[in-house]
């Protein structure tokens, strides 16, 4: 198994492996066997192994894991999956508290990945990131557990850190000087 050799290699008979090697082996190690477990999971079995890797990306250092599961196809599978409407509301919903996870963790490793799909689909990083953040917003209706609806909007919120992201179709269109507003009106102040 993925524990008995990282034991293994960090007590290795004389010497002691830095933990980062064995950290970061074993995390490459185990986003590879979640993307072969997403692939062969059934559509009951999906939530579980979503759950596991949730447990995965809360307790290690988004530097393992962010590159391998841009790469491996996972971080793509769980965006395309909140498009999929023959998906079932927990998958959905699983689907999105595991997305949110990765923003609470590291905004700029989840803003990576999205470049990284872009980058593979041809799409510009804006247009990717808007196609995400949309699925995300029409999947939040899924999820039934409060403390996740909280999760989800801190991590809405959490986006918010990352300087290089610009809002654009954001309904509230400012006038250019803030007298405009009153234009031809009289007011009492």
């Amino acid at each position: 198994s993925i524990v008995q050799v990282s034991l293994a290699l960090m007590l290795l008979p004389g010497r002691i492996i830095k933990a980062h090697f064995c950290t970061q082996t074993v995390g490459e190690a185990s986003c590879d066997a979640f993307a072969a477990a997403l692939r062969a999971a059934d559509k009951n079995n999906v939530k579980m192994v979503l759950e596991s890797l949730t447990t995965l990306i809360r307790l290690t250092s988004s530097a393992y894991w962010a590159p391998r599961l841009a790469q491996n196809g996972v971080f793509q599978a769980l965006c395309d999956g909140l498009d999929d409407e023959k998906a079932s509301g927990t998958v959905l919903a699983a689907q999105l508290v595991t997305l949110c996870r990765v923003i609470m963790v590291d905004p700029s490793a989840f803003y990576q990945c999205v470049k990284h799909i872009a980058s593979t689909k041809g799409l510009s990083e804006t247009r990717q990131l808007e196609t995400t953040l949309d699925a995300m917003w029409r999947s939040f209706d899924y999820v039934g557990v409060s403390y996740d609806r909280k999760l989800i909007a801190l991590a809405f919120a959490n986006l918010l850190t990352l300087v290089r992201i610009r809002f654009v179709a954001w309904p509230y269109r400012p006038k250019a000087h803030a007298s405009d507003c009153f234009a031809g009106q009289s007011t009492n102040i």
